[in-house]
């Protein structure tokens, strides 16, 4: 799956009709509601607030509100933008203000797919890397060469008791590559808990 790099908020202009699309990255379905409801208090006077959301490391909650278009021809179209690129942990909204010219069904879905993808492309994607905590605690006497090898990782905390404890951001795809190293680094002196 992959991941927005950043928030981004695009203008389109279609047939006279202006298209403020809004894409934000998420975690969770309370934020992407959350978020969908200021767009709407911030955009009350828009003839349409089309909103759309993907959550989960596999896509699994989803969301589509057409807002009152025609079923099928606003948040779906943009909701394939997001899916053919593999993307989720984002909600993404579109402000139209109808500019006096009706776009018809087709019309539609392609001002709308267009303003998703305009603001797939200025936002970027990125893989989605899964990360765990990883404590553990070590005698003193291997806390200079283990202080070495962590210099590249993301120390959430560090404590001195009677022994050096550790907590750390980690990719999954590193952790047992570092448990292996820590294991043999001490000689099997390391209590590890993920």
């Amino acid at each position: 799956m992959k991941i927005i790099t950043k928030d981004i908020q695009v203008l389109d202009e279609i047939n006279k009709s202006k298209f403020i699309t809004y894409l934000k990255y998420v975690e969770n379905t309370d934020d992407a509601k959350e978020f969908i409801k200021e767009i709407k208090n911030k955009y009350v006077d828009a003839t349409h607030v089309v909103s759309t959301y993907i959550i989960g490391t596999t896509g699994e909650q989803g969301h589509a509100s057409d807002d009152g278009e025609p079923s099928g021809t606003a948040a779906m179209p943009m909701m394939d933008v997001f899916k053919k690129n593999n993307c989720t942990n984002f909600v993404c909204c579109c402000i139209r203000y109808f500019g006096g010219i009706k776009l018809g069904a087709g019309g539609l879905v392609r001002a709308y797919s267009t303003s998703a993808s305009h603001a797939l492309k200025e936002a970027g994607i990125k893989d989605l890397v899964k990360y765990s905590i990883l404590s553990f605690n070590v005698k003193y006497e291997y806390s200079k060469i283990i202080d070495n090898l962590l210099k590249d990782y993301d120390i959430l905390n560090k404590t001195f008791n009677e022994k050096v404890s550790y907590s750390i951001k980690i990719e999954e795809t590193k952790l047992n590559d570092l448990k292996i190293f820590l294991i043999n680094t001490t000689n099997n002196n390391v209590n590890i808990d993920i």
